[in-house]
Formats: C-alpha cells, sequence, structure tokens
C-alpha cells in the first residue's frame, strides 16, 4: 500500500530570483528620464530607493520631475505609464 503525496502549492520567489527586478526598474527609469528629457535613471532610482513612499510609489516620479522643474499633470501621468510598461516588458 503506497502513500500518495498531493502538492497543495508552488511557490516561487520572482523577484531577483526569476526576474531581474534590479535591471527592470532601471530601465523603467531610464525609459522615464529620457521622456521628460532631463536627469538620469540613477537619481531617479535612488528616490524609489529613499524609502519615503516604497519603492514601487510613482509619488517617487512626481518629486523627482519637481525636484527638476519639469512637473505637470499630464506629463507625470504619461511617465508613469511609461515607468509601468517598461519595467513589466522588461
Amino acid at each position: 500500500m503506497g502513500l500518495k503525496r498531493r502538492i497543495k502549492a508552488v511557490v516561487f520567489d520572482m523577484d531577483n530570483t526569476l526576474f531581474d527586478f534590479v535591471e527592470a526598474k532601471i530601465k523603467a527609469c531610464r525609459a522615464v528620464v529620457k521622456h521628460i528629457g532631463v536627469g538620469s535613471e540613477e537619481e531617479l532610482l535612488r528616490y524609489f530607493l529613499s524609502g519615503k513612499y516604497g519603492i514601487e510609489d510613482t509619488r517617487n516620479i512626481a518629486d523627482y520631475m519637481r525636484d527638476k522643474g519639469v512637473y505637470n499633470k499630464e506629463k507625470f501621468e504619461e511617465c508613469c505609464k511609461i515607468y509601468e510598461e517598461v519595467k513589466l516588458k522588461n
């Protein structure tokens, strides 16, 4: 009489295990910076890493844009869309 084991769950650690989260974030920051035409991806990445809002909060983009003197609501919304699309693509 053999015992049958049933798999109840499979867990994957995706961030920086199956997917290179950091590289995707850098590429997304690069795309945003290119779109607004000022700064560097390293500068924007530091806003995400600052801990002020959280590593995935797009308010970091708004703060960056304000500090660079290029904030407006429409441009910010475009940047958020670009950021998410590029990050997910990578």
